[in-house]
């Protein structure tokens, strides 16, 4: 019974004296009207349209890869998304990234459909422009042509069927890629 008469008691003294009143419960209030006006404009969130993105290829394979991946740029969802040139090499890539005639640049080496299909490590080289937005989009677009490849390989697993010529690349190709990313 003791701790409700403290408890009682000092309500009562909290309420007597005005100015605690006014920091425990105005400040606070106070403070969050503040804050919420001042930083509402750094919470917001909004959707934002993804334009197209300018990227060169150079592409110097030319093994069992390159069909598919023409395949892949000359689909209508990636033509959405992307606008292809086609250069003859990097020092270009670099070039027009700086002079800002292509936003982002992937480089296949000539040798990437060999080491694939020998189950060596191979990469690509992704060089990236001076917009965030764009080299994101960019980006998610060629790993949804590795997320096709990978699906592609996990229903020839499940399945247990024997791949065609033009799906054997694909198994080793799960395992094995990635990217090298260079800032401009």
């Amino acid at each position: 019974m003791p701790i409700w008469t403290i408890a009682k008691y000092e309500i009562l003294r909290k309420l007597r004296t005005r100015y605690v009143l006014l920091i425990q419960f105005l400040m606070p209030l106070l403070l969050i009207f503040i804050l919420g006006s001042a930083l509402s404009g750094v919470f917001k969130v909004e959707d934002k349209a993804l334009n197209s993105v300018k990227v060169d290829i150079l592409q110097s394979d030319s093994g069992a890869l390159q069909e598919g991946f023409q395949k892949f740029l000359a689909s209508p969802e990636t033509l959405k998304h992307l606008q292809t040139h086609v250069i003859s090499s990097r020092e270009e890539a670099i070039n027009r990234l700086k002079d800002g005639e292509s936003e982002f640049a992937v480089i296949i080496p000539n040798n990437f459909s060999a080491q694939v299909q020998a189950g060596k490590a191979a990469q690509w080289e992704m060089i990236l422009g001076h917009d965030y937005l764009k080299n994101v989009t960019a980006q998610m677009v060629f790993r949804t042509y590795f997320d096709k490849v990978n699906q592609m390989q996990a229903i020839q697993i499940t399945t247990r069927t024997k791949p065609s010529y033009s799906m054997v690349w694909i198994g080793v190709l799960n395992s094995y890629h990635s990217f090298l990313f260079v800032y401009v």
